[in-house]
């Protein structure tokens, strides 16, 4: 069970840190017509979810959700115009829209099966 546990932590730690690496990409290169400030905020907002996901820190759900929130809404917008203005879906904004809430509930997983209980 510890070892299913820690490929999955990994596996999400990765995740976020490509979102990371991708976005000052996006600042460093200019490759999309995302505005500067979205890079910035994306690159925020998945540095808190990193950071939460790593540090048993307190509240870490509640800070993990507020910030997955823009680059969640962002990239379910992102997918929905896609899907409406070419009818294909884009698997990056799927891949966002479905891990960032999966994270999420890890992190919630992980902090209610630390708390001893009587």
């Amino acid at each position: 069970m510890k070892a299913l546990s820690l490929t999955i932590n990994i596996l999400f730690t990765l995740f976020l840190l490509i979102c990371i690496g991708v976005h000052v990409a996006g600042l460093a290169t200019h490759y999309s017509d995302e505005p500067v400030y979205s890079h910035v905020i994306h690159l925020m907002s998945y540095c808190v979810c990193l950071y939460a996901l790593l540090r048993p820190i307190p509240y870490r759900t509640l800070i993990y959700v507020l910030a997955a929130v823009y680059p969640f809404l962002y990239h379910a917008n992102c997918a929905y115009r896609h899907y409406t203005l070419q009818g294909k879906l884009s698997p990056v904004c799927i891949l966002v829209v479905v891990l960032m809430p999966l994270i999420g509930v890890w992190i919630w997983k992980q902090g209610s099966l630390s708390i001893k209980k009587p």
